[in-house]
């Protein structure tokens, strides 16, 4: 088959890394990636060349990855940096002149999955389960928000509407392990006493848009999608440690109330092509989203193990091939150590 040249943002990343190798693993065909980052370099062995790219907020950001697509020849063009999905997806047209396809939703649906606020008030008018959301804008909002959902009775979280990689998402809690907290845990560790994050806030003169959230105590699970305007295809889901946010391994498992409790989220939004949702149980048993990744990410390694390599499904659904979905879903579990990954029966 005919090699296929793409750019992929975000190389330096650690979710690079695996996406990365699930394009190099492809026999059928060569697939010449072009990578760019932030960074000067990144070690990052499973691309064939290398851009620095300007930051996602940088207003020449789209000029220079058109740039880079031009001299490079690129046939599509997939972000892994969440602060560009919605700049790059605005500018479809723009790199479809020049030959290159997007590998995102649309720009509007972007806007709404990123402001997450948002797209809790959209899925609760739909029927859909979310997590009880309040906003705060300052300390007096954050006090009169944790007694609104129950707390020192009920756990509660708080973090960014918009943020990604779980930068800013704090656990508030007065059930910690002073011993574990202090001389074991790791430093990731995101969990604060009430009266502590209390004394920090006082310090804090301006706060960002933030939302204040029930803390669902139940098992994580990760959820690998492929849909065709808003039609499951293909759907792959594993549990998830609680770690910093990075993919650590995981067991994959079959669950019909969560299969269809996505199903009906991927409909209403009319989602297309991959992506990533995240959910958890909530105190009470009941499975409610925690956010859409919509963009490849770091645990397509799932996919690839699982002979349904859904980062290559992409690149197929946008160049309008055929892609064989047939090939079942094993139970079996992901272990991560760095880059390298091994499953086990």
């Amino acid at each position: 088959m005919k090699e296929v040249r793409i750019l992929v943002t975000g190389v330096g990343s650690i979710a690079s890394v695996s996406v990365c190798r699930c394009f190099k693993s492809v026999k059928e065909r060569n697939i010449y990636v072009v990578g760019t980052d932030i960074k000067k370099c990144v070690p990052n062995k499973n691309i064939d060349k290398y851009y620095q790219n300007k930051r996602y907020d940088d207003p020449d950001l789209i000029n220079h990855l058109l740039d880079i697509c031009k001299n490079e020849k690129i046939d599509l063009i997939m972000p892994l940096v969440d602060g560009e999905l919605y700049h790059i997806a605005k500018h479809r047209e723009d790199f479809l002149k020049i030959g290159t396809i997007v590998c995102l939703n649309d720009a509007e649906t972007i806007k709404l999955i990123q402001n997450k606020y948002e797209l809790y008030k959209y899925l609760e008018h739909n029927n859909v389960a979310v997590p009880k959301t309040i906003i705060f804008n300052n300390i007096d909002e954050f006090i009169n928000g944790c007694k609104e959902l129950g707390y020192p009775e009920n756990d509660v979280c708080y973090k960014p509407i918009t943020s990604s990689g779980s930068r800013g998402f704090r656990i508030i809690s007065d059930n910690i392990d002073a011993e574990n907290y202090l001389f074991k845990d790791r430093p990731a560790l995101n969990t604060l006493t009430y009266d502590y994050a209390v004394e920090l806030m006082k310090k804090v003169n301006k706060f960002p848009p933030m939302m204040l959230m029930e803390f669902l105590s139940g098992q994580l699970i990760n959820v690998e999608v492929f849909a065709i305007k808003g039609e499951v295809k293909k759907l792959i889901m594993y549990t998830f440690p609680r770690d910093d946010g990075n993919f650590l391994g995981g067991d994959v498992i079959f669950n019909d109330e969560v299969s269809k409790y996505c199903e009906k989220i991927i409909s209403l939004l009319k989602l297309d092509g991959y992506f990533g949702i995240q959910l958890a149980y909530s105190k009470d048993n009941i499975v409610k989203l925690l956010e859409i990744n919509p963009r490849i990410h770091g645990s397509a390694i799932v996919s690839y193990f699982e002979d349904n390599n859904m980062p290559y499904f992409e690149i197929k659904y946008r160049l309008g091939e055929k892609i064989d979905f047939s090939n079942e879903v094993k139970p079996i579990r992901i272990e991560s150590i760095r880059e390298y990954v091994a499953f086990y029966e």
